[in-house]
């Protein structure tokens, strides 16, 4: 595999030979950060499998050091190897010229190159070159066949963003040799965002990388207040879900960069997860719902028994009755069959039963599971519908404690849905935000995704399986995981 050899290469040159501008001003060679280590492992990984090297990353703001690696790939391959055509593709002139920059000071100090043309980098002796254009100018890109493509800042592209970012990409040829590296910050469900989904949902060849903010350890503060917030305790299980301890120094930060920007910038600017950064001041209810999802069973379905076979029912007719069916065992809850139908009558509703399932039901549907229940007797399916248990506690809403124990089985990792069964569900957690100014959530009707239906009967069949679990204040502390500092060493 040729590229494993030259990524291997460049993985000992870079923190010996290339000189890149430090945070502090002063030049120094490159020492990988967390999320340059990352970055390098899948493109690695990529090569070994022999498979063009395509990566897209969606990460915070200034703090991984993306545009910088890979700006120093790109010399160190057009300094090394022959024939080599590198582009970087920029949102505006300016930051086309910073970003180029980069690659002129690497290449300056490792290949001592003139940098006096400003956009372009030639290598006589390997007869490879390297130049930088802005998104969105006329004909940017269309012609050539780069075998480096770096688009950077794709969400800020204002001017012809898809013809760009099409004619670009489909100018590198589909050989293993080749490199094209997407990344940028969120800015809405636009193009970037479509990209980045296709890629974590498997719909395309490149492979995703997410960077939230608290994968740099040098974002840190002096402790204040070490009580945590329900939105840091659940940012501690969301790290700690992907081998991270977040410490006190880190929260702290946080707190002072929301000070200083607000809550909704700072999601977007800063997120701890991709749907967080498009959801501006409101803040989706349920974060992370993709961390849930499964390609397979870990079991074989049809070795259940009838006692650990569950689901949930949402009733509805001009809305739709959705029929979530899975199953219950050692505290988790699977999820690996659905049903949606709209106008629907008990007869055609019964196709969505799974035999000797127990079923909890919206409470208030009374009439509906009776006639769902002698349908389903009528059919030979031997299932149960029990009304899901709702306690109501003095001065509570009892829907969003619900909804937040639904998030809590989430990051407890209790519950897992195939991800085959999930697109409707995906489309309703991307959507339901809290009300800034209610503190409920949004659960109006609209275009996107119509009504919850989805996200109320998975609720409640987590009401019926799991109960009452136990909230996130009641969770174990993490102090005894190694630091985040460690963990890189580790790897």
């Amino acid at each position: 595999r040729p590229m494993v050899a030259r990524l291997l290469q460049f993985w000992n040159a870079a923190p010996r030979c290339i000189t890149i501008r430090q945070a502090d001003q002063s030049l120094g060679f490159l020492d990988p950060l967390p999320g340059q280590v990352i970055l390098h492992a899948m493109l690695l990984q990529q090569a070994c499998e022999g498979v063009p090297l395509r990566i897209i990353i969606g990460k915070s703001r200034k703090s991984h050091g993306i545009s910088t690696w890979t700006q120093c790939l790109g010399v160190f391959l057009c300094a090394n190897f022959s024939n080599q055509i590198a582009v970087t593709l920029a949102h505006e002139s300016r930051a086309t010229e910073e970003i180029f920059d980069i690659a002129r000071r690497a290449a300056t100090h490792y290949a001592g190159l003139d940098p006096s043309v400003l956009s372009e980098l030639r290598w006589p002796n390997t007869q490879s070159r390297y130049y930088c254009q802005t998104a969105g100018t006329t004909a940017a890109q269309a012609g050539g066949t780069p075998s480096f493509l770096h688009q950077s800042e794709i969400a800020k592209w204002e001017k012809n963003k898809a013809e760009t970012e099409y004619n670009s990409k489909i100018a590198v040829p589909d050989e293993p040799t080749t490199v094209v590296i997407q990344e940028s910050t969120f800015f809405g469900r636009d193009l970037f965002w479509k990209r980045f989904d296709d890629a974590r949902l498997g719909s395309s060849p490149y492979r995703d990388l997410f960077l939230p903010w608290y994968y740099d350890d040098r974002l840190r503060a002096t402790v204040k207040d070490a009580s945590l917030d329900d939105d840091e305790r659940a940012l501690v299980l969301e790290a700690h879900s992907q081998g991270i301890t977040l410490l006190p120094e880190s929260l702290q930060w946080r707190r002072n960069k929301i000070a200083e920007l607000s809550a909704g910038v700072f999601r977007q600017e800063f997120p701890s997860t991709p749907e967080e950064a498009v959801t501006a001041d409101s803040g989706l209810v349920l974060p992370g719902m993709r961390n849930v999802l499964v390609a397979d069973l870990s079991f074989d379905r049809q070795m259940v028994p009838w006692s650990q076979r569950v689901g949930g029912i949402d009733f509805g007719y001009h809305d739709p009755c959705v029929i979530w069916s899975g199953v219950h065992r050692d505290r988790v809850l699977w999820l690996d069959a659905y049903w949606r139908g709209v106008e629907s009558l008990a007869a055609e509703q019964v196709d969505g039963l799974i035999e000797g399932t127990t079923y909890f039901c919206d409470p208030a549907n009374v009439s509906d599971r009776k006639n769902l229940e002698r349908a389903s007797y009528e059919r030979g399916l031997h299932c149960k519908f029990l009304s899901a248990p709702r306690r109501r506690n003095p001065g509570e809403d009892a829907s969003i404690v619900e909804l937040k124990q639904l998030v809590t089985a989430a990051q407890a990792e209790r519950l897992h849905i195939l991800r085959s069964v999930a697109e409707q569900l995906l489309i309703e957690s991307d959507t339901l935000v809290w009300n800034e100014k209610t503190g409920k959530p949004k659960d109006q009707r609209n275009e996107s995704c119509g009504h919850f239906d989805s996200i109320d009967a998975m609720k409640y069949c987590v009401m019926g399986c799991l109960g009452r679990l136990p909230m996130l204040e009641d969770a174990k502390p993490l102090a005894h995981l190694p630091t985040r500092r460690q963990q890189w060493l580790n790897v």
